[in-house]
């Protein structure tokens, strides 16, 4: 019993499923199998909820070094781009927490959960689609609660997020069976074309393209410093 409780939770039910012949207490046995699975699952939970505190903690104080450079200010956007969802609990929870020092302070909540582990090239034309993105997130004027991380069309749920239709056109799927000639030059296209989407958006003198009609937040350009 010394040795299994030394083992980690995970591996103690195999342990002890392979003594089961040997075992000369069937009742501390039996006991441990089905407790193992329960220490493995509070393991996890805990060590989740560990990091979610510690992303929260570091949010909370960039967040506010960055809405301390000049008096008055408020907070306006938060947004978070990352692969683990503990990141987007905790962007959530800072924005849930937080207390307004001012009556006119409306923060936005913009959280991205990525796809885990990419390759080097798709992480490469990840940060060039998301430096393009990336201003049009922080003009909308709204909550967005993205989840990308499984999506096959990661266009086509952006194009829901920030009201644009067009984005849903941009293709994804394919693009690295390409040889790196043609992977070149279709990721050159795709970026122009995103480029351009994003340009008509906040261009148009009419409706704006890719604006929906609907009554909900909708991606405006701000006025000067609105954002900053």
């Amino acid at each position: 019993l010394r040795e299994e409780r030394a083992l980690r939770p995970d591996t103690l039910a195999d342990a002890c499923c392979s003594r089961q012949s040997d075992c000369c207490l069937p009742r501390t046995w039996h006991r441990l199998v089905s407790f193992a699975p329960s220490v493995a699952e509070i393991t996890i939970q805990a060590k989740s909820s560990h990091l979610m505190e510690a992303k929260l903690a570091a949010m909370r104080r960039e967040a506010a070094l960055f809405y301390s450079r000049y008096p008055g200010q408020t907070w306006k956007n938060v947004i978070s781009l990352g692969d683990m969802k503990y990141e987007h609990e905790a962007v959530k929870a800072m924005s849930a927490s937080r207390v307004p020092t001012q009556a006119r302070e409306r923060l936005r909540t913009k959280s991205f959960v990525l796809s885990s582990s990419p390759e080097l090239r798709e992480l490469t034309q990840q940060l060039r689609v998301w430096g393009l993105l990336l201003p049009a997130c922080a003009r909308f004027d709204g909550d967005m609660d993205v989840d990308l991380s499984a999506s096959v069309r990661p266009f086509e749920a952006l194009s829901h997020a920030l009201h644009i239709p067009q984005l849903a056109r941009l293709p994804v799927q394919g693009c690295f069976d390409l040889d790196p000639e043609e992977q070149q030059l279709w990721q050159e296209e795709l970026l122009d074309d995103l480029a351009v989407i994003l340009h008509e958006a906040f261009t148009s003198d009419s409706q704006p393209r890719g604006l929906s009609a609907s009554p909900k937040p909708r991606l405006e350009l701000p006025k000067y410093g609105q954002f900053h």
